[in-house]
């Protein structure tokens, strides 16, 4: 007997151990996997930037695990804030706020300046409400001068188009201090005219000067129902030298069926028919069909020959 208790003695620790275990290695598991906010932070980005007088600049400020908490942009050593949240805390116009989502956990809040003058040259300080060590500084430097102008040139359009599909193209010509005086246009290499016969009065050139900032001409060419004839290299130029090329390609998608020996393209034969790899003409046709009328007459003659000399002889 004293056999049996000490042994259902031992069982009963081992099961006690057993549960013992199990709630600890279950509280260890719960305890790994419970959730734990996050402090917010302001990730790394560019501190140092200069730019030309009349620029617009973009203040970078990446906020991850933000939550309730407001970002706020200030000037050092300024007491009062420039903006807040998305609103603007101050009188100058071209300063704003530039808010977007970049994933559950990451914000933008970017501050924006539309036309930077030398007077904006500060270092400007992103900061997080409530955390005196979330804050990230970004050096600004405005150069009085404005930035060179240079004259450029750039041709749009679509590039691949079906049969009779419009084609449209669009040149945008910028000048040095004004806009070009003109834009002439080159097809294959050679100059466009809209009286040209090639054209058919399909094609149209619009041209139009850009009211803001008055430095760009901007020319528009239409041609209606394209042929094949259309495809090609368009080129534009401006008076200033300046040109840029831009390919266009007519896509032939009508349907070609054969039926009875005969090629049709969207219900119209070919004027030559196949048999085989050889092609007959109409010319050949009309041959072989007075061949056949003759071989028929001669046929006849013959029978009735042989019909009347039979006849008489009878």
């Amino acid at each position: 007997m004293e056999l049996y208790y000490l042994l259902v003695q031992r069982s009963i620790w081992t099961v006690q151990l057993l549960i013992t275990f199990l709630i600890s290695s279950e509280g260890r598991h719960y305890r790994r996997y419970v959730y734990r906010p996050t402090a917010p932070e302001i990730l790394p980005d560019a501190t140092n930037i200069t730019v030309h007088s009349n620029e617009k600049v973009i203040l970078k400020c990446t906020v991850r695990n933000r939550r309730t908490k407001d970002v706020q942009w200030r000037l050092v050593r300024k007491r009062w804030p420039l903006t807040i949240g998305t609103e603007p805390w101050t009188t100058d116009k071209d300063i704003s706020v530039l808010y977007s989502v970049i994933n559950k956990t990451d914000e933008s809040w970017d501050l924006v300046i539309k036309r930077a003058k030398p007077r904006h040259t500060n270092t400007y300080e992103c900061q997080i409400s409530s955390t005196q060590s979330n804050r990230r500084y970004v050096y600004l430097r405005v150069l009085a001068q404005p930035k060179e102008k240079r004259p450029g040139i750039s041709l749009t359009g679509t590039a691949y188009l079906d049969l009779h599909q419009k084609v449209n193209l669009t040149c945008n010509a910028t000048g040095l201090f004004r806009a070009p005086d003109d834009i002439d246009w080159f097809h294959n290499g050679n100059i466009i005219d809209q009286k040209d016969k090639q054209w058919g009065g399909r094609l149209k050139i619009y041209k139009r000067i850009q009211d803001v900032p008055g430095r760009m001409l901007i020319s528009e060419l239409i041609i209606e129902k394209s042929t094949l004839e259309d495809r090609g290299m368009y080129v534009c130029r401006s008076s200033e030298n300046e040109a840029s090329s831009f390919p266009v390609s007519i896509l032939d998608t009508r349907t070609t069926y054969r039926y009875n020996n005969w090629f049709y393209r969207d219900g119209v034969p070919n004027k030559t028919k196949r048999y085989g790899t050889e092609k007959v003409s109409e010319n050949k046709a009309i041959d072989k069909n007075s061949n056949s009328a003759a071989f028929n007459s001669i046929h006849v003659v013959l029978i009735t020959c042989i019909c009347v000399f039979v006849s008489c002889n009878s």
